[in-house]
């Protein structure tokens, strides 16, 4: 897939291993490192999602229409997929998203 992000900074922060172990601890910047290589080696978010790469799933309430993947516990890889034409949000194939935007990593559960 192909990948953008969301913020510049964390963008940058994702391309200096020694920034992201500084920013997130070594075990989490391996983990970040290994699910933003899973999403650009795989083709499409319905292969995550099938497949369970990093445990992919999709997020409710204030993330609903975002997915999630596993870091090192509490925290997660939030990603948005990108739609290239108008979709009814109700009844997406996201074996036709091959775009995500990564938003960064996040600890929701309260």
């Amino acid at each position: 897939m192909e990948i953008i992000f969301s913020d510049r900074e964390f963008e940058g922060v994702c391309q200096d291993c020694n920034r992201l172990v500084k920013k997130y601890g070594f075990q989490n910047a391996t983990k970040i490192t290994q699910r933003i290589e899973q999403l650009r080696a795989i083709e499409t978010l319905g292969h995550m999602l099938k497949y369970r790469i990093g445990r992919c799933h999709p997020l409710k309430g204030d993330f609903k229409g975002l997915f999630a993947l596993d870091i090192e516990h509490p925290y997660r890889l939030i990603i948005e997929p990108v739609f290239e034409v108008e979709v009814n949000k109700a009844k997406v194939d996201y074996y036709c998203v091959k775009i995500i935007k990564i938003i960064g990593v996040k600890d929701y559960h309260g």
